[in-house]
């Protein structure tokens, strides 16, 4: 579906994982998720927890989401390499505490 720009506002994306990518630990890059055969990805265009981690009424952090167990790691990459956090976004990993 697209807007009046053309823009899309929605969609699906199906992601085909298995193989090779499985060989690779979960704990060695910021993809956590590497034990299933396929990913579905959905995007749609309005405020989620996705946009907005406040709206996550799950009780579990957006960062295991994302990152699972590999968020600790990507903190102290983060604190090494951007350690006053100019890259910062919504979802940007968050510096230690």
């Amino acid at each position: 579906m697209t807007d009046k720009t053309g823009d899309q506002q929605s969609g699906m994306l199906l992601i085909g994982y298995g193989g090779e990518i499985q060989r690779i630990a979960p704990q060695a890059t910021a993809v956590a998720q590497r034990d299933v055969v396929m990913k579905a990805v959905f995007r749609s265009i309005w405020y989620s927890e996705d946009e907005d981690p406040t709206l996550n009424t799950s009780g579990v952090p957006w960062s295991t989401h994302y990152y699972g167990d590999n968020y600790p790691r990507l903190q102290r990459v983060k604190a090494r390499w951007d350690p006053r956090d100019v890259f910062h976004h919504a979802l940007c990993i968050e510096l230690p505490a």
